[in-house]
């Protein structure tokens, strides 16, 4: 090691050394007291108070009716449209044709649809039992 390098390590060493030796000797702040109590004051901190949260534009006719239908108000689709869909009380009973279900009768495994609408090309039997493609977009 060199002098020049010895001499850096024991610059170092000093100020890391007056650094934790200091740190202790810093005096902390006396509690402030109560002037007519004589008692500590103590603080609290608040908690954050939430902002409020902006009101919520009208919903549109369509999907107020839809809500009172009993319906859920979504984005379907590929372009995000909103419709209103349906759960179905009859989805997964067996059928035969449309007028066994309350919604569709998939022609694929022969069962009523769990919702209406059902978006996009489902294959369904109509009211003769004859097999179609039905496309909803």
């Amino acid at each position: 090691m060199t002098v020049k390098h010895g001499l850096c390590a024991l610059v170092l060493a000093f100020v890391l050394t007056g650094c934790t030796l200091g740190a202790g000797l810093v005096a902390k702040a006396p509690v402030a007291e109560n002037q007519i109590t004589g008692a500590a004051i103590t603080t609290t901190t608040l908690a954050p108070v939430a902002a409020p949260t902006p009101a919520e534009a009208p919903l549109p006719p369509e999907a107020l009716a839809c809500q009172k239908s009993r319906g859920s108000w979504l984005p379907a689709g590929r372009g995000g449209a909103m419709v209103c869909t349906h759960f179905t009380a009859d989805a997964g009973k067996s059928c035969r044709k449309a007028s066994d279900c309350e919604g569709y009768c998939l022609a694929r495994s022969n069962t009523c649809a769990p919702i209406t609408p059902m978006l996009g090309c489902t294959e369904i039997l109509q009211a003769d039992g004859a097999k179609v493609t039905l496309c909803i977009d």
